[in-house]
């Protein structure tokens, strides 16, 4: 049954007043009932965006709440599902600029770090297929965990206190990915050559020593022996590590 349209009226101007705290009376409606039900749905906003951005909420400190209260009031939020609104926060973040005006140029990359946890977290699960977990990485074609997003990052945000960024303003590439055994969201930093041999993997299941050959063409990167052996002991680690699941039972030597 469609709402009579003075009722979807009101409704809309509740939910805005509950966004903005400007009130005009509306009919019916108790002006300290209506207090209390903008503080209520404040909170359960702050406290959701909270437990989201503990590092966020420690780096800005008293000004945590005056951040949220102009994300509530002023941006235009496209989902009604609570667990995305702290992407949205991401947004407006980026979008308006606050990091630059308050003088933490680097708090949007600091929010989308936080951000990556949930959205690996959440992503739908990928079937790997039949995968050999001990097989040889430089021979056979090598399996990525897919559940996994790369970034580029202008500020080490993951490994650097929030009031020594400002001054480490560089280039940073992480992996950010689901563990394939504890399901718990893992990140480990990378190097220009190792993102691109991974990104390679991702889209082509090509032996290790296929992928690195590949990535160092691609960045321009003339590899000694020594470099190229490197790159596959990371591609060890990065097993061991749950981002690479493993090989296809294919020698492509």
């Amino acid at each position: 049954m469609a709402l009579e349209k003075n009722t979807t009226e009101v409704m809309r101007e509740f939910a805005q007043f509950c966004r903005t705290g400007e009130y005009h009376p509306i009919a019916g409606v108790r002006d300290d009932r209506a207090q209390e039900y903008r503080r209520l749905a404040f909170n359960i906003v702050e406290h959701a965006l909270r437990r989201a951005y503990p590092l966020t909420v420690r780096a800005l400190g008293t000004e945590w709440s005056g951040l949220i209260q102009r994300f509530y009031a002023e941006w235009p939020l496209v989902s009604p599902e609570l667990w995305k609104m702290p992407r949205q926060l991401c947004d407006f973040v980026g979008g308006t600029q606050y990091g630059m005006a308050t003088g933490r140029p680097w708090l949007n990359d600091l929010l989308r770090f936080e951000w990556l946890e949930i959205e690996v977290f959440m992503m739908e699960d990928v079937d790997p297929g039949v995968v050999n977990a001990k097989g040889d990485l430089a021979g056979q074609p090598v399996v990525l965990n897919q559940e996994v997003v790369f970034s580029r990052f202008e500020y080490p945000v993951f490994k650097v206190a929030a009031d020594q960024l400002t001054a480490q303003q560089g280039c940073f590439f992480l992996a950010t990915y689901r563990h394939p055994q504890t399901l718990e969201a893992c990140y480990t930093e990378l190097s220009l050559l190792f993102l691109r041999v991974l990104e390679i993997l991702q889209i082509q299941e090509l032996s290790g020593s296929a992928a690195i050959e590949r990535a160092a063409s691609d960045l321009g990167i003339d590899l000694s022996g020594g470099d190229a052996r490197r790159m596959l002991e990371l591609l060890s680690a990065a097993r061991s590590d749950g981002l690479i699941l493993g090989v296809r039972n294919v020698d492509l030597r």
